[in-house]
């Protein structure tokens, strides 16, 4: 937390390299995040550039959803502080401490060897939902902005695109998500976060 008020120390330059690589090749962030477990020894980052550059980024797309909706300034502003603080932050504080909580007590392999090593940190756990959720946000909102008067009809076809941008955004989130537990090399059944929920939101979509 220190970090976050000494911007000289926080590479805003790999946190950017990272959100490039979630967008177009995740797996190879992910293996550069096994590294860096082999250099700091922990799985979480220790610089907090990630996730004030995916902060700022979620304001600014709070901030566009409210200008090209027509609302005023006052109500803009509290969209943005909204999405930031409430579907970002917040929706990942519960996601993290739900997805940590599952991976430690059902996914994580029992051994007797590196006993340290065989526990999530929380801290990983609220990294892998930020590499999940930037992504979703960026192209959710992007996609609802350009398509906005073509999914705010009443009609069906506008029922089901925003149904469907939905299921591919959650679906998304969800295999995010199961790369950041299955690259943890202690953590067996990994499958198990991206199967079941993928079913679930096909049965959603199709109802």
């Amino acid at each position: 937390l220190r970090r976050l008020t000494r911007r000289s120390q926080m590479d805003f330059e790999a946190a950017w390299w990272h959100l490039r690589g979630l967008l177009v090749a995740p797996r190879r962030v992910y293996r550069t995040i096994a590294h860096h477990k082999q250099t700091k020894n922990q799985w979480a980052r220790d610089d907090p550039a990630f996730v004030v550059l995916a902060t700022a980024g979620v304001a600014v797309l709070g901030l566009l959803r409210g200008l090209f909706g027509g609302v005023g300034l006052v109500a803009t502003l509290q969209g943005a502080v909204r999405h930031v603080l409430v579907d970002f932050l917040l929706v990942g504080v519960v996601m993290a401490t739900a997805t940590w909580a599952m991976a430690n007590h059902w996914l994580v392999a029992s051994s007797l060897l590196h006993t340290t090593d065989q526990t999530v940190e929380w801290a990983y756990a609220f990294d892998v939902h930020c590499n999940a959720a930037v992504p979703v946000f960026l192209v959710l909102d992007t996609t609802r902005l350009l398509l906005a008067s073509w999914l705010a009809c009443a009609r069906w076809w506008c029922l089901l695109g925003n149904n469907t941008l939905l299921l591919v955004a959650a679906s998304y989130y969800v295999y995010m998500t199961f790369l950041g537990y299955s690259t943890l090399p202690f953590v067996r059944r990994a499958h198990v976060l991206l199967v079941y929920p993928m079913g679930a939101f096909g049965v959603l979509w199709l109802l």
